[in-house]
């Protein structure tokens, strides 16, 4: 009962009182829709303050000690989209691929399933801990599911798909492609087509036999690049020279936001918008906001908020 010790001190209760109130935990979220660019809904469930604390203690206690594969680069400290991103750049062909409905096709099974072939022994009462504290029933629905929102679904999704990426980069590698996954996202290049096609094949097949998790493609969003196209990758733009940019409307936003602040013109919530497409360009591609300094003179990545 190691692991019920430690987030019970951690949270400031008993053991006893975290298995009593676990069977409530699933249900103690905050429901909310934000629009998709398709025009559906993606469903966002935000855990209340006390489940979100007990959540971070469990990433802390157990979740962060499970492998995680060097192609998943969300959620990962010292990683960010430029990870994700750089492998692709010197490749001719990329091919991107999307998980749908990815956390809440993550079900408390999958997890059980993880713990039974690992070396981390955990109690039955434990476990079912584990699945009241991780898992969020939504509203007027039976079954427990990951949430869009809460702390520990992203690492958690990370460590059960680890054996996923072990198979997909071994594939990848038999063909000289290379993979990175960001959350629901893949990319795969290589320097020809054929590969990409020979991997893309094995791909779409090896996920429909999956059985834990159970996951399926969103085969509408799959797409094939080549250097005439522009190169979307996760939100990031390759350029036909090898550079990952960007892209020219944040650029442009940017610019223009740093107009109107060395004219006083913008204000605190503004200023606040800018500083964070700043230090986002500043990770991404530094010499734009080198640019941004020489032209406008100002310390970019200190601004004052205008009061």
């Amino acid at each position: 009962m190691k692991l019920l010790r430690e987030v019970a001190i951690e949270n400031g209760l008993a053991p006893e009182e975290l298995i009593y109130i676990g069977p409530s935990l699933p249900s103690r979220y905050r429901e909310f829709a934000i629009m998709k660019r398709d025009g559906t809904p993606r469903w966002i469930a935000h855990p209340a303050r006390e489940l979100k604390g007990i959540q971070r203690s469990i990433v802390r206690s157990l979740i962060s000690q499970f492998p995680i594969h060097d192609s998943a680069t969300a959620y990962r400290l010292g990683f960010n989209i430029r990870k994700n991103v750089e492998p692709h750049v010197r490749q001719e062909f990329i091919v991107k691929m999307d998980f749908a409905n990815f956390f809440p096709s993550i079900r408390p099974h999958d997890l059980i399933s993880y713990l039974s072939n690992t070396q981390f022994k955990l109690s039955d009462t434990e476990i079912k801990f584990l699945t009241h504290a991780l898992f969020w029933k939504p509203k007027k629905a039976s079954d427990l599911r990951l949430s869009i929102g809460a702390p520990s679904s992203p690492p958690l999704s990370n460590a059960l798909l680890y054996d996923f990426d072990v198979h997909v980069d071994a594939l990848c590698r038999v063909n000289q492609v290379k993979y990175t996954r960001y959350a629901d996202d893949m990319t795969f290049s290589a320097t020809n087509t054929q590969s990409l096609e020979v991997v893309h094949k094995q791909i779409v097949r090896f996920v429909k036999e999956m059985k834990s998790p159970s996951l399926r493609l969103n085969t509408t969003k799959t797409i094939w690049l080549s250097k005439a196209h522009r190169r979307n990758v996760t939100g990031l733009i390759v350029t036909p020279n090898g550079e990952i940019s960007i892209g020219r409307d944040r650029k442009r936003l940017i610019s223009a936001k740093l107009h109107h602040y060395s004219l006083g013109r913008l204000g605190v919530a503004e200023t606040k918008h800018l500083h964070g497409l700043l230090a986002f360009a500043n990770a991404i591609e530094p010499q734009f906001v080198d640019r941004m300094r020489r032209k406008y003179g100002v310390e970019v990545l200190a601004l004052r908020h205008q009061k």
